[in-house]
């Protein structure tokens, strides 16, 4: 019988899909089989797993994967195609603050200059939306 591993916490940022990713790439690289499900709206690990540029050949219409390439391509030194990937998130979901956030900060490197990880906060945008639509959360 097969094994099965879930990894779950509601707080963000504590390595769930660095640490999923990771737990799958070892164990397929000892020779398991492995199947790894992404169940986050963000598509981070499948993003990790495919690739963004894979994801947005998917779902061209996913916000998330061209706010997420736009900083990966940032982090490259690569400020115009890093500007239009988070124009294209958000001429996709004009509401879609991060990219809205990211793109002011790429908008002030100069070309070639790559974005360092430190300059930027990682938040968990659509749980926080998701969490303020229902009904049963206190929106004091």
């Amino acid at each position: 019988m097969a094994k099965q591993i879930a990894l779950f916490n509601h707080k963000g940022g504590v390595s769930k899909t660095t640490t999923t990713f990771n737990l799958g790439w070892m164990l397929a690289k000892k020779g398991k089989r492995v199947i790894i499900v992404d169940c986050d709206p963000q598509c981070n690990l499948t993003g990790m797993v495919l690739g963004f540029k894979k994801c947005l050949e998917i779902n061209k219409n996913h916000p998330q994967s061209w706010g997420n390439l736009g900083i990966c391509l940032a982090m490259l030194g690569k400020k115009e195609e890093s500007l239009k990937a988070f124009n294209m998130a958000l001429a996709i979901d004009p509401s879609y603050s991060p990219a809205k956030t990211n793109r002011i900060l790429v908008e002030s490197l100069k070309e070639g200059e790559e974005l360092k990880e430190e300059k930027f906060v990682s938040i968990n945008f659509n749980k926080e939306k998701f969490l303020h639509q229902k009904s049963f959360v206190n929106k004091n």
